[in-house]
């Protein structure tokens, strides 16, 4: 039986990468979070105090946490990606359009936190 498993998921992972419209979204997602990873990884300096976590054009700054909180938005953007390539490689056979979503959705996800961090970035750091 698990045999059976591993060679579903690694057909499953073979059919995927064999398709041009799922694996480049993918890829892109990947590449977006590691993005995010080097640009908090150049710009965040460690300290004891605690620094901006978000932003808002209302109020400024409404939440302060310490630094390695903000390594949580690349690890939200990274679990999104996670989950997303596990629930297309599970869908992609019977929910085409879905696992089109799903993929493309991982790459909107990078891109929202992509803007978050760099307008706290410009406004606080």
């Amino acid at each position: 039986m698990p045999f059976r498993m591993i060679n579903s998921f690694e057909q499953n992972l073979r059919d995927f990468l064999s398709k041009p419209i799922l694996y480049l979204p993918f890829f892109l997602a990947c590449f977006l979070n590691l993005l995010l990873w080097l640009f908090l990884l150049v710009r965040i300096q460690p300290s004891a105090a605690w620094i901006p976590l978000h932003y808002n054009v209302n109020f400024g700054i409404d939440f302060l946490g310490p630094w390695l909180y903000i390594f949580l938005f690349p690890s939200a953007g990274f679990a999104v990606i996670v989950l997303n390539l596990i629930l297309a490689l599970s869908f992609q056979i019977k929910e085409v359009l879905l696992t089109r979503l799903l993929v493309w959705s991982a790459v909107i996800v990078q891109l929202f936190i992509i803007l978050s961090l760099f307008f706290l970035a410009l406004n606080s750091f």
